[in-house]
């Protein structure tokens, strides 16, 4: 059984945290989530053990330092991302969230790590787009097996 990785993208505007996610119903009756990301729309949805060891150190076969220690899912996390945890209830684990800022400096040269560019293509563009300083875009995740 794989490893999955739910990953959420926040911005801090007007004193709260914010989706910066498009989110739709969901219409498949027999699904854990009333709404979810579709596919095309997510930030980042790659089945990477790499990716999951530096971000969460999840399936660190590797060794690869995580980029911090998990956290937990932020107590000013928006509704959205609080509710699709809770769904998960305890299928999820290690969650967690970093900082735009935080990803940055951080090395993603390694080619194990090329499925997590994209994301980070993203959340530059995010970041120029809303004006947005590199602490008030924040990344909120966790894994289920």
């Amino acid at each position: 059984m794989g490893c999955d990785i739910h990953f959420y993208v926040e911005t801090f505007q007007n004193g709260q945290w914010n989706s910066a996610d498009v989110w739709e119903e969901n219409d498949d009756k027999e699904g854990m989530c009333k709404r979810i990301i579709p596919p095309q729309h997510s930030f980042f949805d790659e089945r990477n053990y790499a990716v999951f060891s530096k971000l969460g150190n999840v399936r660190n076969y590797n060794e690869i330092p995580p980029i911090s220690e998990t956290r937990g899912i932020p107590v000013d996390a928006c509704q959205e991302i609080k509710t699709a945890r809770t769904e998960w209830d305890t299928d999820g684990h290690s969650e967690s969230w970093l900082t735009f800022e935080e990803l940055k400096k951080s090395d993603w040269k390694d080619p194990a790590f090329d499925d997590f560019v994209p994301c980070l293509r993203r959340l530059w563009k995010l970041k120029f787009h809303k004006n947005l300083g590199e602490n008030e875009i924040r990344v909120v995740f966790w894994f289920d097996n």
